[in-house]
């Protein structure tokens, strides 16, 4: 077995366990047995569990891209990695806030609590690409033509 298969392997583990629960909790809203308040704590406790965790799993990845030269098919597939891990977080926070706008019972209290909350939680989606793209020189990043003169 080799470390990249091991890491793949492990990754993948919480990335489905994730998943499952997420779509779980959207059956249960589907069927009804759950509402939409009870939904976003129940996401956020989600999230922090979990935050560690993937923190880990995607700083260890950016890290591990950083010592690799950056170039061409490489360069692409981080940057749609972190654009994809930004796109979620972003969306978790526009998400509730349309909740908000959509909702005749919900509080700006309850909002402000949420987006402080969901923000924290979901942080590790973010801090490894972040720090990755605007900690690096530009250099790492230029298309591979530019690189070999």
């Amino acid at each position: 077995m080799t470390l990249a298969y091991a890491r793949i392997s492990i990754a993948a583990i919480f990335v489905g366990s994730l998943v499952v629960q997420i779509f779980a909790v959207f059956y249960c809203i589907w069927q009804k047995t759950i509402y939409w308040p009870d939904v976003t704590s129940f996401l956020i406790k989600l999230f922090e569990i979990y935050s560690v965790h993937f923190a880990v799993i995607l700083a260890g990845t950016f890290v591990h891209l950083r010592g690799k030269a950056t170039t061409g098919r490489r360069a692409s597939g981080i940057f749609w990695l972190a654009a994809s891990l930004s796109s979620v977080w972003n969306l978790l926070l526009v998400g509730r806030t349309v909740g908000f706008v959509l909702s005749s019972q919900d509080s700006i209290d309850d909002l402000e609590r949420d987006l402080t909350a969901i923000s924290s939680a979901g942080s590790f989606l973010v801090a490894g690409a972040l720090t990755y793209f605007f900690s690096k020189s530009s250099e790492g990043l230029k298309p591979a033509s530019e690189h070999s003169q």
